[in-house]
């Protein structure tokens, strides 16, 4: 899990940090494959909420 407790957002200004997280594409088109195969396996129906958990 990222903390991200120290990080205080600056609103409408130029310097506020970056918080976000830099994936590759290929990173990133595999754990949204994965997703779409749990949501199939688990048969999430449309606009059924679900928790997503993300363990390294």
């Amino acid at each position: 899990m990222w903390s991200v407790k120290d990080v205080k957002t600056l609103r409408g200004t130029t310097d506020a940090p970056c918080v976000r997280s830099h994936v590759t594409n290929d990173v990133n088109t595999a754990a949204g494959g994965e997703l779409g195969r749990a949501v199939q396996a688990d048969r999430i129906l449309e606009n059924e909420p679900y928790q997503v958990t993300i363990d390294p």
